[in-house]
């Protein structure tokens, strides 16, 4: 959840969100968000004592178990600082998905690698807010 993002790209953000949790939706899946500054204990999940709210969370339908987790970021969130927050996300028996801007793939590919660790999936999303999921989703 970044502080550093500009209004407009709140919005980006959150308009991916929902557009995510439809497309989930219509796959099937249980999907939890977490749009905007908004933090919902029923939407979070645990990383060893601490409650960390990525903005989708998947729950399996048959044991109410979180399977799946997935950041949205916008061209301003895809730096060293927020790093940290997929590496913690990804901390978990989930799969992990990024969803960056189309222009910023490659940066979150070199931000994980540098950072040592590897994700379920990197997704992306165009100018027209089209996304293109991650293989596997």
């Amino acid at each position: 959840m970044s502080v550093k993002r500009s209004r407009a790209n709140w919005q980006i953000h959150d308009r991916i969100i929902s557009k995510l949790t439809k497309i989930l939706g219509n796959q099937g899946k249980y999907v939890k968000a977490n749009p905007g500054v908004e933090i919902d204990p029923l939407r979070s999940v645990k990383r060893g004592n601490v409650l960390v709210y990525p903005d989708l969370v998947v729950i399996s339908l048959v044991t109410g178990k979180s399977t799946e987790l997935f950041e949205v970021e916008t061209e301003d969130t895809v730096d060293s600082e927020e790093v940290w927050e997929w590496h913690l996300f990804n901390a978990g028996k989930e799969k992990f998905y990024l969803i960056v801007p189309e222009g910023s793939v490659e940066r979150a590919k070199e931000l994980i690698r540098e950072k040592g660790f590897s994700i379920a999936g990197l997704g992306y999303y165009d100018s027209a807010h089209n996304i293109s999921l991650p293989q596997g989703v």
